[in-house]
C-alpha cells in the first residue's frame, strides 16, 4: 500500500515551477526594459547642460 501525499508535499513542485515561471519571465523582461543588460555600464552624457535661473 502507498501513502497518499501530503498537501505539503504537493505543493513543492507547484511553487518550484511558479517560480521557475517568474524568473524567466523576469530574465526575458528585465533587459527589454531597461533596454541593456543590467550588467552592461549605462550610457552617461559627456557634457552636463548648463541652465541658470535668471
Amino acid at each position: 500500500m502507498t501513502q497518499s501525499r501530503t498537501f505539503k508535499e504537493k505543493l513543492i513542485p507547484i511553487i518550484a515551477g511558479v517560480a521557475l515561471v517568474v524568473a524567466t519571465i523576469i530574465f526575458i523582461t528585465v533587459p527589454y526594459a531597461l533596454e541593456r543588460h543590467p550588467w552592461e555600464p549605462v550610457a552617461m552624457a559627456t557634457t552636463v547642460p548648463n541652465f541658470h535661473v535668471n
